[in-house]
């Protein structure tokens, strides 16, 4: 039980918490405070797999003969969980106890509207209700969901631990307490491993047997066990994605969490699963053992069981068990299980998920709050001021960092000076630079999936592309102008107060922004301004209705949520009719071509002027140029087409090249633009990333890994840069789009190429 002290300075930094998110912003607006708490948790239950994403919905009316209240919801990737999240908040500095007859309450209020939402309350919603697509989703469900969780959070203790589950239209439906006891215990610890207590006895049958292997060495002791896989099914489905070490289960989310090979072995070699499968390895804080009838050893049950090696292997042999309905009572798992000494705890886990997963493929991120990556950041939002030295930005890598930081101020004086250079509208987490860096690489759909599940593509991947990147302050600030613009549209997104779809909204309208401007947004002007112009403002609020009306039409019947999280949502978005006028915001002004180099048609793109053309469009197109066009302050003259008649014409500035190769022409662009710019080729790799490789790479076995067969088509394109070649023409004209964006616009202004077939 945590001391009365601790508890109420964890009370007090909740109440600080969302009294900050529930604050006006700079556009006025605040938010409706318990919402502010229930949004508060559903970020905590993300990033511990106590539900997978979440949005905040608040819904409270008549269902049938009584009322109906939840304030939030998630579904998982595979549709058959639901999770209700419904609050008793308290809104106080003091430590309340919550009745047990409020937990009832709340949990009757929340399981008349899942039984509404399920049967006919859809009908009834109106449209334009903020919490219609909650009811929507939900109804969608209907005769699909296998279970769902009714999650009760509150800022007060409460005595009622337990609401016992029911059943609801052939649903199990049940019903976790979160009083702020158990969220403290959880959160401010940090380790929800805690509430992971597994009885070996109960779910297989009978204690483990084992095979004590190391005691009180290195800090830890060692056993290894062979678990029914029956039994580590329905593990996961009990805990799911709580039961993996968090990078374990970052990246599994980012890069699929189910084997063909394991599933195939699972249906048609089951008794080989043994011999065949590496098995798993995983940490635990305790253990309680016996002695069988026979003298061995064996593991009654375990505490906080957490999997950091073989998180595939668990959820494949779910996924048969589950959705397969495959016979899995046969397969055995070999398991390596380390009971950590108290105190050491999160330094071994970490380490021993390093290594037990050197041997991937493709290797996992460290993204955990201590990681070099992090800890930079920090360090750059401590020293670096905005301009004026009267404020900064705050980037808070463990939770509550922020609240302990003002805290630190003693005095009233010394908390509004902090609160006023330091504002919470200035505080931003690692979830907030994985959805403004997906976003401005053009990946809107990635931050559909949510948060946590955006965040691990984002981890993944640079940590694939880059290895260990440090930012500098250069990154730094371009990030700052990135968030200002995100957070610029998601304020313009909610004062257009739509019914539905905000989210999707904000991300998919930041990122046509980019992609309208060619990625040429002059970001160091936003970061010395510290906000956009009102031209900018007008111009995106204009673009809002024309990117909700695409979204959703080219949904096509489709749930619309789920459409947004597709790659070919945002080809549609893409398409969407709106423009940046001739005279564009200053923000642009380096990153559009202006009246006298074309004219911008109604999908964004530039059409070709009487006195030249523009090299890479706002819809990034690479066109031909015709014969008798100007090359700089050249004209192409009659011995230079014969010169050029032989191979692909690339045009670098004011020199026109004949190359006899596609890959020779799309190389040279490449060099041409790296040339005078080191920092070019990061910012194109952040870009260059295929489906299932990346194009360019610091590491040569990031570019194809696990394709040794590939390697030939890998060059040393700079010292320390590494290309992949086995691309289309196709692609490569792709890939000059996406260098032309990354570049100087100066430079790259002057490039022209045509690989689709030799010039003639």
């Amino acid at each position: 039980m945590s001391s009365d002290r601790e508890l109420r300075e964890f009370v007090l930094r909740t109440h600080a918490e969302v009294r900050d998110r529930a604050s006006p912003t700079d556009a006025g607006d605040a938010d409706f405070r318990e919402n502010a708490f229930t949004g508060w948790v559903l970020e905590f239950f993300d990033e511990a797999g106590v539900t997978s994403g979440g949005d905040v919905s608040h819904f409270e009316g008549r269902v049938g003969p009584g009322v109906g209240k939840v304030n939030g919801y998630a579904i998982n990737d595979d549709e058959d969980q639901l999770s209700l999240v419904v609050a008793i908040h308290n809104d106080t500095e003091e430590v309340v106890t919550v009745p047990p007859t409020d937990i009832s309450r709340a949990a009757g209020q929340a399981a008349r509207f899942l039984d509404g939402a399920l049967g006919s309350l859809s009908n009834v919603v109106e449209a334009s209700a903020t919490h219609a697509e909650m009811v929507r989703r939900i109804s969608a469900l209907a005769g699909d969901l296998r279970s769902a969780t009714i999650h009760i959070v509150t800022d007060g203790i409460s005595s009622a631990k337990e609401v016992r589950p029911l059943e609801l239209k052939g649903i199990t439906v049940r019903f976790e307490v979160w009083d702020v006891e158990r969220l403290f215990r959880v959160m401010q610890a940090g380790r929800p491993r805690d509430e992971i207590e597994i009885d070996f006895s109960e779910i297989c049958g009978a204690p483990v047997p084992c095979l004590p292997a190391a005691y009180h060495e290195g800090n830890y002791e060692a056993y290894v066990a062979i678990i029914p896989g029956e039994a580590l099914a329905k593990l996961y489905d009990e805990y799911g994605a709580q039961l993996l070490e968090f990078n374990v289960r970052s990246f599994l989310s980012a890069r699929g969490r189910i084997n063909a090979g394991i599933r195939k072995t699972l249906r048609e070699q089951p008794l080989r699963f043994l011999a065949y499968n590496n098995g798993i390895v995983a940490t635990a804080d305790s253990i309680v053992l016996e002695k069988l009838s026979d003298g061995r050893p064996a593991i009654r049950s375990v505490r906080g069981l957490q999997i950091v090696n073989g998180g595939q292997t668990t959820a494949s042999i779910h996924r048969a068990w589950k959705t397969d309905r495959a016979d899995v009572s046969r397969v055995m798992v070999q398991a390596k299980l380390a009971i950590i000494d108290s105190g050491h705890e999160e330094e071994v886990v970490r380490e021993i998920s390093r290594c037990a997963n050197t041997q991937n493929v493709v290797q996992m991120a460290d993204f955990s709050a201590n990681d070099p990556f992090q800890v930079a950041l920090e360090g750059l939002s401590r020293r670096v001021w905005c301009p004026g030295e009267q404020g900064r930005w705050f980037y808070e890598r463990a939770r509550g960092q922020y609240q302990e930081e003002k805290a630190k101020a003693a005095t009233p004086a010394r908390q509004r000076r902090f609160t006023e250079q330091t504002p919470p509208t200035r505080r931003f987490v690692k979830t907030d630079v994985a959805r403004y860096q997906n976003t401005w690489e053009l990946k809107p759909y990635l931050v559909c999936f949510g948060s946590q599940k955006n965040f691990d593509f984002f981890a993944q991947e640079l940590w694939t592309r880059k290895g260990e990147f440090i930012p500098d302050e250069v990154w730094y600030r371009e990030l700052i102008a990135k968030t200002i613009i995100y957070r610029s549209v998601e304020s313009i997104v909610r004062d257009a107060k739509l019914p539905a779809y905000r989210t999707q909204v904000a991300t998919y309208l930041a990122a046509l922004l980019v992609e309208r401007s060619a990625s040429r947004v002059d970001l160091a002007g936003i970061w010395r301004r510290q906000g956009l112009t009102m031209e900018l403002l007008s111009l995106l609020r204009s673009w809002v209705e024309p990117v909700l009306a695409v979204m959703t039409e080219s949904a096509a019947g489709r749930n619309v949520t789920e459409w947004c999280k597709k790659r070919e949502c945002w080809d549609a978005v893409r398409q969407t009719a709106v423009q940046i006028p001739p005279s564009p915001p200053a923000e642009l002004l380096s990153g559009v071509p202006t009246a006298s180099d074309g004219v911008t048609t109604a999908n964004g793109s530039v059409k070709q002027g009487e006195k030249g053309s523009f090299n890479v469009i706002a819809n990034h197109e690479i066109r031909p140029r015709r014969e008798n066009s100007p090359v700089g302050n050249r004209d192409v003259s009659a011995a230079d087409s014969a010169t050029l008649s032989r191979g692909h014409r690339v045009y670098l500035g004011p020199d026109v090249h004949t190359v006899s190769t596609a890959k020779e022409a799309l190389l040279m662009v490449l060099r041409y633009l790296g040339a005078t710019d080191p920092d070019f080729w990061r910012r194109l790799s952040l870009r260059a990333v295929g489906r299932s490789r990346n194009h360019l790479a610091s590491r040569r076995d990031a570019i194809y890994p696990g394709r040794a067969d590939l390697d030939k088509y890998i060059v040393e394109i700079v010292p320390g840069w590494f290309f992949g070649t086995n691309l289309s023409n196709a692609e490569k004209e792709h890939i000059i789009r996406l260098a032309c964006e990354a570049a100087e616009p100066a430079l790259s202004a002057g490039i022209r190429c045509d690989l689709s077939k030799k010039s003639v």
